[in-house]
């Protein structure tokens, strides 16, 4: 996905450009590391988003034991569904 079609994404969504340009070169960064990405799949994600995944890509690509993944305080520990039935 090039920065062009990227940036006629967000113009509704009034995103500024420089905004934009960064998230382009974060989902690049990301299909470096995961190919099977799609771009267009990518996108629908905010930039946080986008560079929480790619700090997640980037440690799981080293070698194990040497960085501990540490969770954010603003995802939860343990996620539970209940049924309403």
């Amino acid at each position: 996905m090039s920065d062009e079609s990227v940036r006629l994404q967000y113009i509704e969504a009034d995103i500024k450009p420089h905004e934009v340009a960064q998230k382009a070169r974060v989902i690049a960064q990301i299909l470096a590391y995961n190919a099977s990405a799609s771009p267009d799949f990518l996108s629908r994600f905010t930039l946080g988003q986008l560079q929480s995944y790619l700090d997640h890509l980037t440690l799981a690509s080293g070698p194990r034991g040497n960085s501990p993944w540490i969770r954010r305080g603003d995802v939860p520990a343990v996620a539970a569904y209940r049924t309403t039935a």
